[in-house]
């Protein structure tokens, strides 16, 4: 029980200690929220990007594309887009008002994967963890965008009728432009390249700057949740975001995890699973719903609830999935 409990903590307390460093840097007044638009900017564009093509550039390729890990892609991507579906089936038939309808789909399917993934993964199961994180990422970041352009394009302020062109041009604009996909695509590139034609490893002061570059994402991503975080931002609407925070972090997670453990998941590929669906809304979605017509208090509302809860659950899932020996 004891092992268990340390090793729960060990993994989760080093994501989350940022948070709160965020949270008290802010309190006395170090940083304040212009630090966090400079901090998103630089991590969203610059050295989350470069982390992903690190992470998936040294991975190895025959294990990007063999059988164990396509089966996890494939049991992601098929959870994720059965999610996605029963939300948009089922949101519109309880609220009525589109836009609050679009945020609180994207709130409840969207996870952070991008910035929890990694580190939680790494500190798990060590470079193992971290090269099966990383195989997973382009697809997983891919779909996460796609379907939260998709479901703005249904559901929004304005227009109660969005044509099927100007959908499509959305999605594919997000898509080429997101800088996520950008850095794994790219990664994915050179690692086929260097296993084809013969590369060697990138020049040591390219390797070393991109490497310096790619430490900077994971800190400051968390430090800026902390000091973005505002109790006043629950007021209101609170039903709909601890519903959808709710679903984020503690439903589709356990559904995902039963039903991966009865398929027979363990270990590296079982803590990926409890990740993608297990982690708080992601950090992009208030931006995004903000820029397409969604509701961008809720969207912020329902990051809060789910960052500030997914301790609690995140830490239960791998305390009792260790406890078991399953992780």
């Amino acid at each position: 029980m004891l092992d268990s409990f340390l090793y729960s903590f060990n993994a989760i307390f080093p994501i989350f200690a940022l948070v709160a460093l965020g949270m008290l840097l802010k309190k006395i007044r170090f940083l304040d929220e212009s630090y966090c638009r400079v901090a998103d900017k630089l991590v969203f564009n610059v050295a989350l990007p470069v982390n992903l093509f690190c992470s998936v550039s040294s991975s190895d390729l025959d294990r990007m594309f063999g059988r164990e890990q396509m089966t996890l892609v494939l049991f992601c991507v098929c959870g994720i887009s059965l999610f996605f579906v029963l939300l948009c089936i089922i949101t519109p038939r309880f609220i009525k008002d589109r836009a609050v309808c679009g945020s609180f789909i994207q709130g409840a399917f969207r996870s952070n994967y991008a910035i929890f993934a990694l580190p939680l993964i790494t500190n798990l199961f060590g470079d193992s963890g971290r090269e099966t994180a990383s195989a997973l990422m382009p697809f997983v970041v891919i779909l996460l965008n796609v379907y939260a352009v998709i479901c703005f394009g249904f559901f929004h302020n304005g227009e109660t009728e969005t044509s099927l062109k100007k959908t499509l041009k959305r999605i594919v604009r997000s898509t080429v432009r997101n800088p996520l996909i950008i850095g794994n695509v790219a990664g994915v590139i050179y690692l086929i390249l260097k296993k084809t034609l013969g590369l060697s490893a990138l020049p040591a002061f390219l390797g070393n700057t991109l490497s310096n570059l790619s430490s900077l994402a994971v800190p400051l991503a968390l430090i800026s949740i902390g000091v973005s975080f505002r109790f006043s931002d629950l007021k209101g609407r609170a039903v709909a975001a601890v519903v959808a925070a709710a679903l984020r972090i503690a439903v589709f997670p356990l559904a995902a995890v039963l039903t991966a453990v009865a398929l027979g998941m363990r270990g590296v590929s079982l803590s990926a699973v409890l990740v993608v669906f297990g982690a708080p809304t992601a950090v992009a979605s208030y931006v995004m719903s903000k820029e397409m017509g969604g509701d961008a208090p809720l969207s912020s509302q329902i990051l809060l609830i789910s960052t500030s809860f997914c301790l609690l659950t995140m830490f239960s899932f791998v305390f009792v999935l260790k406890y078991l020996q399953l992780l």
